[in-house]
């Protein structure tokens, strides 16, 4: 990230803790839609709008409006959608990204003849939505996650990092963290930094987790 965008970071980190009162934070973490050739699905592309409609719902119970603060990466698959939903709720996002954005669309965003690469630079030009990429809050910051040798497990930690750090800024005592997660609920993933792990350090953090399982979810009737 250039200087420019360095200060457009810090200025927007500042106006947050100044002026907005989060009342929740939530967090997200999941699966991306699947390849074609996956051979054991975790998120099977027509499972979207299903995946969608259960995020909302549950967005909507834990009463999510403009008062929140909802961060996670922008994956194609769940956090795409997560950010789309919090978005048409009111909400401020954080995107934590952990590559340079060109390396980041190639391997967690675009996906042939999907449009979720657009979909993701479209998020980029909201209002509510700033970014940050691991390798300057690292550049920063370079005694965080030491002991952490991956850097989507180095994300996660990140991602939980500054949920609870937001939510010190929070002047009210209720304040809480939640966490989404689109999980198959499997305890190893592709590798790690998955969603597994992120599950892991949720509960550690004594966090409230709403799992949605893509494989377990059919259509009405």
């Amino acid at each position: 990230m250039n200087t420019a965008s360095q200060k457009h970071h810090e200025n927007c980190v500042c106006k947050l803790k100044m002026d907005f009162n989060f009342t929740k934070v939530i967090v997200c973490s999941g699966h991306m839609t699947d390849r074609a050739n996956r051979a054991n699905p975790r998120f099977p592309p027509e499972k979207e709008a299903l995946v969608r409609e259960q995020i909302i719902n549950q967005l909507h119970l834990w009463q999510v409006d403009t008062g929140s603060l909802a961060i996670c990466s922008g994956a194609r698959g769940a956090d795409i959608l997560f950010v789309e939903c919090c978005l048409s709720l009111g909400a401020q996002i954080h995107l934590l990204i952990p590559l340079s954005q060109t390396e980041f669309l190639a391997r967690s965003v675009r996906l042939d003849n999907t449009n979720w690469q657009d979909r993701y630079l479209a998020l980029l030009q909201q209002r509510n939505v700033s970014v940050f990429f691991l390798e300057d809050f690292l550049a920063k910051n370079p005694e965080k996650f030491l002991m952490i040798d991956n850097i989507f497990a180095q994300n996660n930690l990140w991602i939980i990092h500054t949920a609870q750090t937001m939510l010190r800024f929070s002047p009210g005592e209720s304040a809480q963290l939640y966490a989404i997660l689109v999980w198959d609920e499997q305890s190893q993933g592709d590798g790690p930094g998955g969603t597994a792990d992120f599950a892991d350090r949720i509960h550690q953090s004594q966090g409230t987790i709403a799992i949605i399982n893509p494989t377990k979810l059919t259509a009405r009737p």
